[in-house]
């Protein structure tokens, strides 16, 4: 288990081959939109063969808040209205979006760690 985590981790690290959002992606919104809505980071896993490209532009066009694209794994991450969530899994070519979970991280100095 912690030996595919790690794998896990290690694919989120950018790596040599993955592309960035392109120049015509759409931008992330600011800050405090995020704040004003109640945002949900989601992870976006595509099925075998889709094109990464057709299926993140559909997202995108269903609501999503494009954050990353993860080539080498078939997955995108972004945020999403609870609202949004539901269009979002009828897209053609996605096989599951997952709610991810908020973290937070004490500050160092904290007396709990």
């Amino acid at each position: 288990m912690m030996a595919s985590l790690l794998l896990i981790a290690d694919l989120l690290v950018p790596q040599p081959g993955m592309q960035p959002l392109g120049p015509d992606a759409p931008r992330p919104l600011p800050a405090s939109f995020h704040q004003s809505q109640n945002m949900i980071n989601v992870a976006v896993t595509l099925k075998p063969g889709a094109d990464i490209n057709t299926v993140a532009a559909a997202l995108a066009q269903a609501g999503l808040v494009l954050e990353s694209r993860l080539d080498a794994i078939g997955s995108i991450t972004g945020k999403a209205t609870p609202q949004v969530i539901s269009r979002l899994r009828t897209v053609v070519g996605v096989d599951d979006v997952s709610e991810l979970p908020q973290i937070q991280i004490a500050p160092p100095d904290s007396r709990i760690q």
